[in-house]
């Protein structure tokens, strides 16, 4: 959570660049990015932030969909905002 709330750019992307790798991998992978709640940072992010932050963020999401099981999908999907954000 410390990492994803950073002032600092490098630090956001690097950890966005992780969770999208982590939520490219198993169901309990994605679990446990979805656990942390942050699926609500992530849509702030596609809609304010840069672009390649967005970029990341959108993978994050896409990711824990396309891996999924049927519970975690609902979850993201649910999550307010989420499918404007990845329309985006």
């Amino acid at each position: 959570e410390q990492l994803v709330n950073s002032s600092q750019y490098t630090v956001v992307k690097e950890a966005l660049w992780c969770l999208s790798n982590i939520t490219a991998g198993s169901e309990s992978q994605i679990q446990l990015v979805l656990n942390d709640e942050i699926m609500p940072w992530l849509v702030s992010i596609i809609q304010d932030g840069r672009t390649d932050l967005q970029r990341e963020s959108c993978w994050v999401i896409c990711n824990a969909i396309c891996g999924g099981n049927p519970a975690q999908i609902a979850q993201v999907t649910q999550t307010e905002g989420v499918i404007p954000a990845i329309c985006k």
